[in-house]
């Protein structure tokens, strides 16, 4: 475990290569510039499996932020991070997908927070793009009614065979 101040990077670096059987946790990005991105875990590529990333903090991707076609999630355990922001909209409280493949993983107790607006996307999961597959995602928490406190999908990307259930937003719903 690590905490990483005003360094602009994830605790965890993924272009290529493989990251397995490990604990990533108690991380967090600044909030300014591409530093935002994968509190726990940033991928431009490679694979992160059979790791439990916990309590973390980011903008984008509190516990991880997938952003390339190549990066690949299985069998993983994400739970406990948030998207906490004060001027940028907080998106993606456990994972942030703009790419990529995410399969069997659990998503669980994370949170999407804006400090000053209230405005927050996707508790649990945001995602862009990418493949979301035979995953369960459950009791994940976004600030704002209506901003999906499960998954929030924008414009591309599969959801496959996963479970979205008991996720809530400030409004109880």
């Amino acid at each position: 475990t690590g905490c990483y101040k005003d360094v602009n990077v994830a605790a965890s670096f993924i272009m290529n290569g493989k990251i397995s059987n490990s604990c990533i946790a108690n991380n967090f990005t600044t909030w300014k510039g591409e530093g935002d991105y994968g509190g726990g875990v940033r991928m431009w590529g490679g694979i992160l499996e059979d790791c439990i990333i916990e309590n973390n903090k980011a903008v984008h991707g509190g516990g991880v932020s997938v952003e390339s076609s190549s990066a690949v999630i299985r069998r993983c355990r994400i739970s406990g991070n948030r998207a906490y922001g004060y001027t940028e909209t907080p998106a993606g409280g456990g994972l942030y997908i703009s790419a990529g493949r995410v399969e069997n993983c659990l998503i669980d107790r994370n949170a999407s927070v804006n400090a000053v607006n209230a405005q927050s996307y996707g508790g649990g999961v945001y995602m862009e793009g990418g493949t979301l597959v035979n995953s369960t995602i459950v009791n994940n928490r976004s600030a704002q009614k209506n901003h999906y406190a499960g998954v929030h999908k924008t414009n591309n990307g599969s959801i496959v065979n996963c479970i979205v259930w008991a996720n809530y937003n400030n409004e109880g719903t």
